[in-house]
């Protein structure tokens, strides 16, 4: 029985320290790929990409037209795991922005602005 309480002790101990080892990734920035800011597009599905962040879990990407400043709509507001999505858009200005994210911690917003004609 004493070997059980130790061993469930260890168990524990362990499983306790798994917090402490998660990275911070909160200074660590996010560099957005494609549509590129200030880039001009044509409607149709268009292809957002960022490079990933060591020790992310997850992106949170979202769209807004015409800006996040005085969005009239956010179009996407959405949590995935990989490191681009497809949209599609029609003729207006647009804002998107992503930020990495994991258990513990999250990078701050990266943005960029494109316009669909």
């Amino acid at each position: 029985m004493k070997k059980l309480t130790i061993i469930i002790s260890i168990c524990s101990l362990l499983n306790s320290c798994e917090a402490i080892f998660i990275k911070n990734i909160s200074n660590e920035k996010i560099v957005l790929l494609a549509p590129s800011d200030n880039t001009q597009l044509d409607a149709g599905l268009i292809s957002f990409n960022w490079q990933t962040i060591e020790d992310a879990d997850n992106y949170n990407i979202q769209i807004a037209t015409p800006n996040f400043k005085s969005a009239t709509k956010i179009l996407l507001d959405t949590i995935i795991n990989n490191k681009s999505i497809d949209k599609d858009l029609t003729s207006s200005q647009y804002e998107w922005r992503v930020k990495a994210m994991n258990t513990e911690y999250e990078t701050s917003y990266s943005t960029n602005s494109f316009t669909i004609k």
